[in-house]
């Protein structure tokens, strides 16, 4: 280190409150991208991933299982109760959904009414036990009646896309079937004649998923969606 009063000591501790000033400024900087990205990714009325966010996801893996899921007649809640009503149901739903996940599982609300869960290392089956808990839990938490429908697929070959398509469809038929209720979709090679037809109709889901298996629980009402 430069000797006392030398000359390139007084340079240094001129350069110093500089060089400490510029780091600060440095890492105020990098801290608010954090935040901004932060806000970006983030659903600002739930604090959940959103599009953006989800866009962003890379690793996926073929035991993984993802789930569409649907508030029923969400609509009919801020049409008669107000925007306000809704932003607190989506508000609780969303909360209800994060303390029912595991640590390692994600959530996401994409728009509306409508959420996507990604369960890890996880079967279609158990994502059905754990949709079910999740319904007996909002039954008691929900600030309005509110139900919720879901669809449920199977990752294959890291393709989420093709999963999504195949839990919305799903999602759609456990609409027509009543609301309340879920759906699992199945691998190709599982299906019926039947299965293939679709239900109500409805055309069978193509790619890896193409036939719906009811999960025969729910309370139809008999109300197309």
């Amino acid at each position: 280190m430069a000797p006392a009063g030398s000359e390139a000591r007084r340079r240094i501790e001129q350069v110093i409150p500089e060089l400490v000033e510029d780091a600060r400024t440095a890492a105020d900087n990098a801290a608010l991208i954090t935040r901004m990205t932060g806000q970006i990714d983030t659903d600002p009325l739930t604090g959940l991933g959103n599009r953006r966010g989800l866009g962003r996801l890379r690793r996926l893996v073929k035991h993984d299982t993802i789930a569409m899921l649907d508030l029923d007649h969400f609509k009919r809640i801020n049409d008669t109760e107000g925007h306000d009503a809704g932003d607190r149901v989506l508000v609780a739903f969303s909360r209800m959904l994060r303390q029912r996940l595991r640590s390692t599982d994600l959530v996401f609300r994409l728009g509306g009414e409508e959420f996507l869960l990604i369960l890890p290392d996880t079967t279609t089956k158990r994502a059905l036990t754990l949709l079910e808990q999740m319904r007996l839990k909002w039954n008691t938490e929900r600030p309005l009646p509110v139900t919720f429908s879901a669809g449920i697929a199977g990752i294959a070959d890291d393709d989420l896309e093709t999963a999504m398509r195949a839990a919305d469809g799903a999602l759609y038929i456990a609409k027509a079937h009543g609301r309340d209720r879920f759906e699992i979709v199945r691998e190709t090679g599982e299906h019926s004649a039947e299965d293939l037809a679709g239900a109500n109709g409805h055309p069978a889901i193509a790619g890896h998923y193409s036939a719906i298996v009811p999960s025969d629980v729910g309370h139809p009402n008999g109300q197309a969606s």
